[in-house]
């Protein structure tokens, strides 16, 4: 795209998901991406709050593992929620979704601005 950005993309997941996130770095890194994750790419004593919007700042895309551990947890919501007001701040669509099985896009059991963002964009499932 031309942009000269840190990252190539920051991936979301929950912990419970590392091994499967790591497996997609590993195989993303092997092609030339340069990939953020918070295990290895978060500075130390900074607040978490700021590591998550420079990663989503400073990357070309956000890659979100969205499975039920990730809608559970509040810093990967918090990652969602920041790499959505992004999308929309600059008019890009940088943010993608890739859709594990177990989760069922139904309006009572996700957040708000998750279930509309899941209903209105095509994701990876």
């Amino acid at each position: 795209s031309g942009e000269h950005m840190e990252y190539d993309a920051f991936v979301s997941c929950a912990y419970a998901d590392r091994e499967r996130a790591i497996e997609m770095i590993n195989m993303l890194e092997s092609r030339g991406y340069k990939i953020c994750y918070h295990e290895k790419d978060f500075v130390p004593g900074k607040p978490i709050a700021l590591n998550i919007l420079e990663a989503v700042l400073f990357s070309k895309r956000v890659l979100c593992l969205m499975t039920l551990d990730f809608i559970n947890s509040p810093y990967c919501l918090f990652e969602f929620q920041i790499s959505l007001h992004r999308n929309i701040e600059i008019k890009k669509k940088r943010l993608i979704v890739l859709m594990d099985g177990s989760v069922k896009v139904d309006q009572c059991s996700l957040p708000t601005d998750l279930y509309n963002f899941l209903s209105s964009h095509t994701y990876i499932k």
